[in-house]
């Protein structure tokens, strides 16, 4: 018995030739996993030193977001701590200088002054700070991204390993870069240091902005708590004694 042939527009479309590319799915949208993120500039090793590192903070400063879906969530701690050590330093060092210069300008300019220049900071000091600072920096880093992974993992948005959070904690440190502007730069640092930890391990680890802003301000709050109780018993053993040397 003869088969009939397939009604016309019910044929199956004719197998693709050799070599040619599949037409892009309707709609023009392409399949998920297609097309992953750039790596963070300063993780691209096919980019210059100052390009990537340039790259790197304009990243941080204007897309925050992006940066941190862009960044490496485990690997080598190498250049995150080298570009944590270069901002946090240039932070570091210009408002150190800035601070040696309104001493000057404040202690020349006020009169009766004079006699107080030698309760300013020496120059040596601050030279030692600047040249010291890399060091502290990378200490601190440590310190930090302990802390603050421990309480991560208490609020339990730790989602991946220590690591992360000091990847994290490293590319925080573009929030130095403030200290370049007079006056307010050291206010401004300390707040936008922790919007970009908040949002970096929140990205990074793929928890909530709630938990991951918990793990960044609690350390400050059991610094605080722990300042109040020092203030009150110390208050407390302040008025003993005033009020046992005056009965006495």
């Amino acid at each position: 018995m003869a088969t009939m042939p397939p009604p016309p527009g019910d044929a199956p479309p004719p197998p693709p030739a050799h070599g040619s590319v599949p037409p892009p799915p309707p709609g023009g949208q392409e399949p998920p996993g297609q097309h992953p993120l750039a790596p963070l500039p300063w993780e691209d090793p096919q980019l210059p030193f100052f390009d990537a590192l340039f790259e790197t903070v304009k990243l941080f400063v204007t897309r925050p977001e992006d940066a941190f879906r862009r960044m490496a969530p485990s690997g080598s701690l190498g250049r995150p701590i080298l570009y944590a050590v270069i901002v946090g330093w240039i932070g570091v060092a210009v408002s150190q200088l800035y601070g040696l210069a309104m001493q000057g300008m404040f202690l020349g300019f006020m009169p009766g002054m004079q006699s107080m220049k030698g309760l300013g900071i020496p120059f040596v000091v601050l030279l030692a700070i600047i040249i010291l600072a890399p060091l502290f920096l990378v200490i601190g880093l440590f310190i930090s991204s302990l802390i603050v992974h421990l309480c991560l993992m208490i609020v339990g948005g730790a989602e991946r390993g220590l690591d992360t959070t000091l990847r994290v904690l490293a590319y925080g440190y573009t929030a130095q870069l403030a200290g370049v502007v007079p006056m307010v730069g050291g206010i401004v640092s300390i707040v936008w240091t922790i919007v970009l930890q908040i949002i970096g391990l929140a990205e990074a680890h793929h928890t909530t902005r709630g938990k991951a802003a918990a793990a960044v301000l609690l350390p400050f709050l059991l610094c605080c708590t722990c300042l109040a109780v020092a203030l009150f018993f110390s208050g407390a053993a302040l008025v003993s004694a005033i009020t046992g040397a005056a009965h006495s």
